[in-house]
């Protein structure tokens, strides 16, 4: 009897072994596990298609119109990416919001935030799903030990932060919605003997291409001559030909400011070639004169101002005011146009105004007021 059992268990068949995994069937099962278990998107995958090519290769192969996620190891270094495109990830969305898909396809649209941060999740539950699916294949250990670093801009990002190297490409096509729409998802890893030996020159190249960047960034400047207040009934009375008075304002009170008001330096209006510019200066430095102690008051009895700065001709004379139309100005600054102060005495620099001599005992109310007395004090008004 029991020879008779152990004869009929040598004679039974054995058992099938299961066949072996290749590296396609990992990768459908990774990404479709990742799809349902991430996002609630149910997929198929059509087709998968793999390769091994240079960084160039990756790049001229890879359409500017797919999203870009970003993959780093453990260690913080960019060592791939994945790219989505249009209606995967509109699907990613669909499902996510909706809980179902449009059988309609997608209408183009620009690449948003909202798109990466949805999608992020698949990107990194299939690196977990791959690497777990891929043991005992050719791509056992080649997706682990990496995780989602975020969305890169363009493919100039990618090109200017990845080493030069081998790396493995994975382009899988999907079917979406019961086969209305499909879409595609391409994973981008370098190969892990190539990876270490290239990585010592990647934080270099990083440097230098987040500096270039940086550098190439549009600044916005603005030159402001003045700003001018007024009620609003005031401006809805302008007209051409109307005149602005800008009190205090030369060319030099010009002020270089950053797009958020901010002053960033100064300088002064002039021109070159005809055109109209503006000089970039330094902070005009303190000057300090020592006072004249014991000097002689000046004392005009009787002396007048006159007219302020509204005589005719401005001169410095009983009911003329201050000299305002000499050499060094040409004319006013009226309407924007400012006036040329390049004549060859005054170098391009506004006329001083020296209150220190007698000029002040010519002039004072017409005879009425008090003689002025202004002792030990020297006044001068030019230029640095």
């Amino acid at each position: 009897m029991q020879s008779g059992s152990v004869l009929r268990r040598l004679a039974r068949p054995a058992a099938p072994q299961a066949a072996p995994v290749t590296p396609a069937r990992a990768i459908r099962l990774a990404l479709t596990r990742a799809a349902e278990r991430s996002s609630g998107l149910g997929l198929s995958v059509l087709s998968v298609a793999e390769e091994v090519m240079s960084l160039d290769q990756v790049l001229s192969g890879t359409g500017a119109d797919l999203m870009l996620l970003g993959l780093c190891a453990d260690d913080g270094r960019m060592r791939g990416f994945i790219a989505i495109d249009l209606e995967l990830r509109t699907a990613l969305i669909e499902s996510q919001t909706m809980g179902r898909l449009r059988t309609t396809q997608a209408e183009q649209r620009p690449i948003t935030a909202t798109d990466a941060a949805l999608a992020q999740p698949l990107a990194g539950a299939f690196l977990a799903e791959l690497t777990q699916a891929a043991v005992g294949t050719p791509l056992d250990g080649w997706a682990g030990g990496h995780h989602v670093a975020g969305r890169l801009p363009s493919l100039r990002a990618v090109e200017t932060t990845l080493a030069d190297g081998d790396y493995r490409t994975v382009r899988l096509s999907v079917d979406l919605a019961a086969g209305e729409r499909q879409g595609t998802l391409i994973l981008v890893l370098a190969m892990p003997q190539r990876a270490e030996a290239a990585a010592p020159d990647r934080a270099p190249r990083f440097a230098d291409a987040l500096r270039a960047n940086v550098m190439a960034a549009e600044a916005e400047l603005h030159a402001v001559l003045h700003r001018l207040r007024m009620p609003l009934v005031e401006a809805e009375r302008l007209r051409v030909g109307h005149l602005l008075v800008l009190p205090g304002v030369n060319v030099g009170a010009v002020r270089i400011e950053a797009a958020d008001g901010r002053v960033v330096g100064r300088g002064r209006l002039g021109q070159t070639a005809g055109l109209r510019a503006v000089r970039i200066e330094g902070p005009t430095p303190a000057v300090l004169t020592e006072a004249r102690l014991g000097a002689p008051s000046l004392a005009a009895p009787h002396a007048s101002y006159g007219g302020g700065f509204g005589g005719a001709g401005h001169d410095a004379t009983p009911g003329g005011g201050v000299d305002f139309g000499g050499a060094g100005f040409s004319g006013p600054i009226v309407d924007g146009a400012v006036a040329d102060w390049g004549d060859a005495a005054g170098q391009g620099q506004p006329p001083a105004m020296d209150l220190d001599g007698a000029g002040l005992a010519e002039a004072h109310d017409g005879g009425t007021g008090p003689p002025l007395a202004m002792e030990g004090m020297d006044f001068n008004f030019g230029p640095a």
